[in-house]
């Protein structure tokens, strides 16, 4: 075996050691080009996309109009297969709708940079009618997205974001910009989402208990026979002291399709 004089180790010794800090250096640039380049998965534009963790449970609840409670780090009821709890004034299909609408157009571009929405654009895609009203409401909806922060674990995942991480309107041109977190990518992450129908989902008007059982039937296999419990369901959709109207099977089960 060959023996290195001195200087030959320490030239050595020199090389590797320039070597491993070019690998930490570059290792460091990879790290931060990946959170400022995360994009969402593709999906097809005729559908939204509903992350499961959030479909089965009552995050977007089904409650009356004027009945929003404001949630201090409250448990969001859930499977047992996600655990979620949130901060911020409670939300319901309408903001989910408002949500899966702006996760449309951010899937076109990397999460965490502005994404420039026209809001007349955006309320037309929403079957909404224009107006100051309209407008007001949106701007209620997409604060009420901001506020939202949530603490979500499944096995896949431990994550904390808010819905939509900033917002600017410029009153004086009427541009609007959202921002919507690199994290959030984590939800839909493994093919962890469904696809929902949006023609059929305007199609169910203001049947919000309908919209919540068709984000909920999109996250499972399609085709796939499924029942679920009457009390089970109320909890789930965040409709607890609700009827609901849905056809009960013997044993307080409801049957469950494909909408």
């Amino acid at each position: 075996m060959k023996r290195h004089t001195a200087e030959e180790t320490a030239e050595i010794l020199g090389r590797l050691e320039a070597r491993g800090k070019k690998a930490t250096s570059k290792k460091a640039e990879i790290s931060k080009t990946d959170l400022s380049q995360v994009q969402l998965k593709f999906w097809p534009e005729e559908v939204f996309a509903m992350p499961n963790s959030l479909a089965r449970s009552a995050l977007f609840a089904v409650i009356r109009r004027g009945r929003r409670r404001m949630l201090d780090t409250e448990q969001i009821a859930s499977r047992e297969d996600a655990q979620i709890s949130m901060t911020g004034k409670q939300l319901d299909q309408a903001d989910s709708d408002t949500w899966m609408q702006l996760m449309r157009l951010a899937k076109k571009q990397p999460l965490g940079t502005r994404i420039h929405i026209n809001r007349a654009e955006v309320l037309r895609a929403m079957q909404r009618s224009l107006g100051t009203s309209e407008y007001q409401w949106l701007q209620d909806s997409i604060d009420r997205l901001h506020q939202a922060s949530l603490k979500i674990e499944t096995k896949e995942y431990k994550a904390a974001l808010h819905l939509v991480n900033s917002y600017l309107f410029k009153k004086e041109t009427g541009e609007y910009w959202v921002e919507i977190s690199p994290e959030a990518a984590a939800l839909f992450d493994r093919n962890l989402f469904g696809y929902v129908d949006i023609e059929k989902r305007y199609a169910l008007g203001k049947n919000d208990l309908a919209k919540w059982l068709q984000c909920y039937m999109s996250s499972h296999a399609a085709g796939a026979q499924h029942t679920i419990g009457a009390e089970l369901l109320r909890s789930w959709c965040g409709a607890t002291g609700l009827d609901l109207v849905a056809p009960l099977r013997p044993g307080g089960q409801v049957a469950t399709g494909r909408l």
